[in-house]
């Protein structure tokens, strides 16, 4: 419990006496449970492995919502990304930098945990995936900077079109065309994969 308060507490440098150090590191080396933050809120909380891989196996078996797939997708995807931004640049839409900051490097396939739900009864888990390092993820974050000023998160398929093209700010702005972006946004919405337990 003086562990999970630590946890809860503003940092500024070291807050840890010695001993709360000391239980923080058994803690972290104990490979029967998993610590983590709660889905909202500021709590930390401490499962069973157990109990937390059967939540996400259980979330998981849901196949109006996920499929799992036999093939890495990664590579395929990072050609894909590649050639249509390569097309970009070769049309002169994106400079050699802008280019640069959004091709993919060495992808890696993004992995799924859950945050636990502690308000909700029985604790399920809110499924987050770690894309950082994926084919989309460079750029994911440039499209979130281009479309911050249309209300990025309203972003979806056929409603980003009519956003888009009533916007005067992205008509004056932005070098890509609107087909061009909702493209590359599709490109990223439609390419939702993750690892969970050496399963895709």
């Amino acid at each position: 419990m003086r562990i999970v308060g630590a946890f809860n507490r503003p940092t500024r440098g070291q807050n840890l006496s010695t001993e709360e150090a000391k239980a923080l590191a058994g803690l972290r080396k104990d490979s029967s449970i998993v610590i983590l933050s709660s889905d909202k809120g500021r709590s930390t909380v401490v499962l069973d492995k157990s109990e937390y891989e059967f939540k996400a196996v259980t979330l998981l078996q849901n196949t109006n919502t996920y499929e799992v797939v036999n093939v890495d997708p990664t590579p395929k995807l990072q050609l894909k990304v590649e050639g249509e931004l390569k097309k970009l640049k070769e049309s002169r839409v994106i400079s050699e930098r802008e280019w640069m900051v959004m091709k993919p490097g060495d992808s890696v396939l993004p992995e799924m945990y859950g945050l636990p739900k502690i308000h909700k009864k029985g604790v399920p888990l809110r499924p987050i995936s770690a894309f950082r390092g994926s084919p989309t993820y460079n750029l994911a974050k440039v499209l979130a900077k281009t479309t911050k000023a249309l209300g990025g998160e309203d972003l979806l398929k056929q409603a980003a079109l009519s956003k888009i093209e009533g916007s005067e700010e992205f008509r004056d702005n932005e070098k890509l065309s609107t087909e061009e972006l909702v493209s590359l946004v599709n490109l990223c919405l439609d390419s939702t994969f993750f690892s969970f337990r050496e399963k895709v």
